[in-house]
């Protein structure tokens, strides 16, 4: 087993819901459970887009009618995302985005996110989630270091962009879509386009562009705690080393399981366990655009029913004292068969707390934006409170020293992983890119020991 350090998780409100003929009010779950799918953990063939096992795959073998996203307006289907993921992607096509460019996100959770995300995946274009709390400054960054040719945003966050850049200094951003009203003032001096009437005229076709597994798939910026925020560079075929292994070894995703993250999906914690597990599993994802405070928190596991449970360990403490207080009488975590904590140390204390408190067991792991997500993770059944647990699938494990050697059992040292999901390099940053990636090793830069 190994102990443990790492960051957290937080979001923000806004709501402009999509208008679907395929959002539906939510349904009963089948009497009966359906089996886990069988999972590819690895890329087949030299041509490859992510898009066709996350979704495409699903419509193909008769699964389009399945829930896929649970919003606060009804439930939108495998087929339905699908022609939401169309017509985002021809609307970003039409705009003159073209393969390996970069296309900014700067939205809340919910559908428009998951939809131009993967459209953008789908056209060969690279989406990059920024963070919708990041500061002014911290925008015009990530803008300019990305160079991204689109930006997809909402009226709310108009401001920030514009008060981080009032001299427009990003040439290369050509097109900004935004998803709600755009006759505010910060939409007109952006010269921003309706998002809306832009997928309200793309074409509901799209055959996903011939990309490879070695080809840039997604970028996320990682925290500049030691220096601006660097742009993680992950490749078409990294997530499915990565999400197979624990979806099989860990949680055991099936088609019924719906999941719910308190981590946003600008993080890459929640961008897995709200799109590219449920995803790839053929479950479905519960998302709201609230702030993860307590009381929302409940509310949505009271209105979606989720059965894993994906949050922090500060997150899980203040859900705790929520639960002491009273919210527990109607067991709002009754339909949860497993919760799972990353993203800093989960304290052994709040374990037995949580356990004691709701009778699910909480599975405590880490994981990092280079590798795509939690590589080392306790199983269920075999929890040691205190513990990230054992390695997952293939990855493999070091804790070496400053000098690089492999220290002894219980000696504390930095935590190295060797993945096939480990991102390509940082963008633009090649002397932090080698001090990182170290052959096939990761230094995590996180202390750990090894019972």
């Amino acid at each position: 087993m190994i102990r443990a350090s790492v960051a957290g998780a937080d979001g923000l409100r806004y709501s402009d819901g999509w208008s679907t003929s395929a959002m539906t009010m939510p349904s009963l779950p089948p009497a009966e459970i359906s089996p886990p799918l069988s999972l590819p953990r690895r890329a087949d063939g030299r041509v490859f887009n992510m898009v066709t096992p996350l979704l495409d795959r699903h419509v193909l073998e008769g699964r389009g009618d399945r829930p896929a996203l649970r919003l606060d307006e009804g439930v939108i289907t495998y087929d339905g995302l699908r022609v939401l993921v169309n017509r985002a992607g021809n609307a970003l096509r039409d705009a003159g985005i073209e393969p390996e460019q970069r296309v900014a996100l700067l939205l809340p959770d919910g559908v428009e996110f998951v939809a131009t995300f993967l459209g953008a995946m789908k056209i060969g274009a690279v989406p990059v989630p920024l963070n919708t709390l990041a500061p002014p400054d911290q925008l015009a960054y990530f803008l300019e270091d990305s160079r991204a040719r689109a930006l997809v945003t909402t009226p709310i966050l108009v401001g920030p962009v514009l008060e981080g850049d009032p001299e427009g200094r990003h040439p290369l951003l050509r097109t900004v879509f935004v998803a709600g009203d755009i006759r505010s003032e910060g939409a007109g001096r952006l010269d921003a386009r309706s998002y809306a009437a832009a997928r309200a005229a793309a074409s509901p076709d799209l055959e996903a562009f011939p990309t490879g597994a070695d080809e840039p798939c997604y970028w996320l910026y990682s925290s500049g705690t030691t220096g601006p925020p660097k742009g993680t560079v992950h490749l078409h075929g990294d997530m499915l080393a990565c999400v197979t292994p624990y979806a099989e070894e860990v949680v055991g995703i099936g088609p019924d399981d719906v999941t719910f993250s308190v981590a946003r999906l600008f993080f890459s914690y929640g961008l897995v366990n709200s799109l590219f597990l449920p995803l790839l599993a053929g479950a479905s994802a519960a998302l709201t655009p609230d702030r993860p405070e307590p009381g929302r928190v409940l509310g949505v596991l009271r209105r979606h029913r989720p059965s894993l449970f994906f949050s922090v360990p500060t997150s899980y403490a203040a859900l705790a004292t929520a639960l002491e207080g009273g919210e527990h009488a109607d067991r709002p975590f009754g339909s949860v068969r497993l919760s799972v904590s990353a993203g800093e140390p989960l304290p052994a204390p709040l374990y037995h707390r949580w356990v004691n408190l709701t009778g699910v067991e909480l599975l405590d792991g880490i994981g990092s934006t280079e590798v795509g997500y939690i590589f080392c993770s306790n199983l269920p059944g075999q929890v040691r409170p205190g513990s990230s647990g054992v390695a997952i699938g293939d990855h493999r494990l070091r804790i070496v020293d400053e000098q690089g050697r492999d220290v002894g059992q219980g000696v504390a040292g930095e935590l190295l992983v060797q993945a096939e999901s480990t991102a390509l390099h940082y963008w633009n940053r090649r002397a932090r890119s080698r001090e990182t990636f170290v052959g096939e090793w990761l230094r995590t830069g996180d202390r750990y020991r090894r019972d």
